[in-house]
């Protein structure tokens, strides 16, 4: 990913871990029993993925994580039996060393550290790739660089799932969403429309099968962060003083996810699961 999209994540390494956890990607809050809270939204979330990659127990798929947080995602998939084995791929170091100190040691999981546009793994060597709201991070033509990567890795006929946020077109309110996430946030992204992302796929060989917008099932991932950090810092005195190392950090978090908010209620900010086979 870019050198910006690393810089945040190592400045906001601290927020992110005591604010959501080892998974760095949104929930699914469906209505069923206890979506709610925000363990069971981030589990339903990965369910999704799952049955979206058509993953069953035994399955013998060696899998790509592209931008992988800590990795605890792919690393579930091994655990559980899913996958065979998987790599996860990130550029932050602060992200790779607190996997190393959370995550098990299992046999077919490997984390690298890793530049995505400039990565050495084999071609054709993955019959699944994930991207979950990495594509973001990547700027102009790095964004069609990024997915001729995911590409060139997936094997012909593999699956790959995308979870994508989207702005809604080219007015003024969707530019301003953009630019509040990518200024507050660090300037480690750009937000791109749903027609963009299709040109990207089918230019390099992406069938798109299904392209879904699951706004309305993630959206409240906002609020239900807001109430987990409050929480933390209210029932852990430790979470606070950890928290406070990096003041500036936790403030311009709050006010990225404000605009994301702000999106989201506005229309001008969706979010899409997309599923693609390799041709």
């Amino acid at each position: 990913m870019s050198g910006q999209s690393r810089n945040y994540y190592d400045a906001f390494d601290a927020v992110y871990r005591e604010s959501w956890g080892p998974f760095l990607h949104h929930g699914w809050f469906d209505g069923g029993h206890g979506t709610r809270r925000p363990a069971v939204a981030l589990q339903r979330y990965q369910d999704e993925i799952v049955a979206r990659l058509r993953l069953v127990e035994g399955g013998q798929q060696a899998l790509c994580d592209v931008g992988c947080g800590y990795g605890a995602f792919a690393a579930e998939l091994v655990r559980r039996n899913l996958v065979a084995e998987a790599v996860a791929i990130t550029d932050s170091r602060a992200q790779v060393d607190h996997a190393r100190r959370i995550l098990p040691r299992l046999e077919g999981f490997r984390m690298e550290e890793s530049d995505w546009l400039d990565n050495q793994l084999p071609a054709h060597s993955y019959d699944r790739v994930i991207a979950i709201e990495s594509l973001y991070h990547f700027e102009g033509a790095d964004k069609a660089t990024a997915i001729a990567e995911i590409s060139r890795v997936l094997s012909q006929g593999g699956l790959a799932a995308v979870a994508l946020w989207l702005r809604r077109d080219r007015s003024f309110l969707s530019s301003a969403v953009d630019r509040g996430m990518s200024v507050w946030g660090g300037r480690f992204g750009s937000l791109a429309t749903g027609a963009d992302y299709c040109q990207w796929f089918a230019e390099h060989d992406l069938d798109v099968a299904v392209f879904d917008d699951v706004t309305r099932f993630v959206m409240p991932t906002i609020p239900s962060l807001l109430f987990s950090v409050l929480s933390a810092l209210w029932t852990e005195p430790a979470a606070f003083s950890r928290i406070s190392r990096s003041p500036v950090s936790a403030i311009r978090a709050g006010v990225a996810l404000a605009f994301t908010w702000l999106g989201y209620s506005s229309g001008h900010l969706r979010y899409a699961i997309v599923e693609l086979r390799k041709r």
